[in-house]
């Protein structure tokens, strides 16, 4: 019984910093109105939150204060690993990010690189007090299983291959790192940082950047698949043998302007180009049409009320939002009421970090792994 009842108590926790996270400070009666939670267990909750200090009054001691999140002091640790640089912050509950750098990783190896995430990772653990850390995250590009942190494989991470990195970090720093596909992560920074399920129950995210990947949320369920690799649309093979990847990618697009315009280097580069060349807007052009015809079916079968496009820079995303709406209107005009919305993101790498934190506050929240008994600290 006694189990039963923290059980209750810890899922009644969780839809009062859930609440507070996703509706903004709200009074006591008004969370226990709309979550049908008992005054007196809300009170209980309550109280125990403030006396941890992740919950504040805005009226010390006033029973009909409205309750907040602290966003000053509870965050999380995060990195995002991708071809070129892995990416460190201190994200905390509002989604401001801190402390973030950048650390350059040439392409190393697992062998190589996990002693140095580890390392990274330690030296900013060393520098937080332990009281305010809700969790560490690491987003990270490929196929992966996020329960156990095993990295099946990352196609763009030179050697990443049925790898452990779950288990490895766990025993470098003695703390769980919980672990998850950057795409993934992209998705639920939109969702839990920019609230876009409170108003949606499906979302479909497309990221174009050193790959093409997409993720899917329904329901507040992120759509993983049977095999990990939901999503890796990247790999699908075209016609004339090249993967959607080789042909969509930004660093395709920008190598297939190269030929006709060498200065080209970067996504910004490459908007200027294709506003005053027409060959470079053309080829552009081509590539986002092969990739609608990959990416109507599965908006056919998904059926998602938004899709958010994320890239490396907001600029770019928005250009190839101009290119691609239409072209996925027109492959999607025999389906009646087709009023998907599209959206653009911010960069990619924002959106992981923020995304992975997410995560992390969530699963703290959910899962009581920080925050057991509302009164008893057990750090993860």
């Amino acid at each position: 019984m006694a189990s039963e009842q923290q059980n209750k108590r810890i899922k009644n926790q969780y839809a009062v910093l859930r609440a507070l996270h996703l509706e903004g400070p709200l009074q006591r009666g008004e969370i226990s109105a709309k979550y049908n939670i008992r005054k007196s267990s809300i009170t209980s909750i309550v109280s125990g939150l403030i006396e941890l200090g992740i919950v504040t009054e805005e009226t010390p001691g006033y029973m009909r204060s409205r309750l907040a999140l602290d966003t000053q002091n509870f965050h999380v640790l995060v990195g995002h690993l991708s071809p070129t640089h892995l990416t460190i912050a201190r994200i905390y509950l509002d989604g401001r990010a801190e402390s973030m750098t950048s650390h350059p990783i040439q392409q190393d190896g697992p062998e190589v690189l996990i002693p140095k995430i580890a390392a990274l990772l330690k030296a900013e653990i060393a520098t937080i007090p332990p009281t305010s850390l809700l969790g560490i995250g690491l987003a990270i590009p490929g196929i992966l299983q996020s329960t156990t942190g095993h990295i099946i494989k990352a196609v763009n991470l030179a050697g990443w291959r049925d790898i452990d990195l779950g288990t490895q970090l766990e025993n470098l720093l003695d703390h769980h790192v919980f672990i998850e596909n950057d795409t993934r992560c992209q998705l639920w920074s939109n969702i839990w940082f920019e609230k876009l399920g409170c108003d949606s129950d499906s979302v479909m995210y497309l990221e174009i950047d050193f790959g093409v990947s997409c993720a899917v949320i329904t329901n507040d369920i992120r759509i993983v698949g049977a095999h990990a690799s939901a999503g890796e649309i990247g790999q699908i093979q075209l016609e004339n043998g090249n993967t959607l990847e080789a042909v969509c990618s930004t660093p395709a697009l920008i190598a297939q302007a190269q030929v006709i315009d060498p200065s080209i280097q970067t996504a910004t580069d490459l908007i200027a180009a294709a506003t005053s060349q027409k060959k470079i807007a053309d080829g552009i052009e081509a590539a986002i049409t092969k990739l609608s015809f990959i990416l109507s079916g599965a908006i056919a079968a998904i059926d998602p009320q938004v899709i958010v496009l994320g890239t490396g820079d907001e600029g770019f995303s928005l250009y190839l939002k101009q290119l691609l709406e239409p072209a996925m209107l027109r492959r999607m005009h025999g389906i009646q009421n087709m009023e998907t919305e599209f959206k653009v993101a911010a960069d990619v790498e924002n959106s992981s970090l923020r995304g992975i934190a997410g995560l992390v506050i969530d699963r703290s929240f959910k899962k009581a792994q920080v925050l057991q008994d509302t009164r008893v600290r057990n750090p993860v």
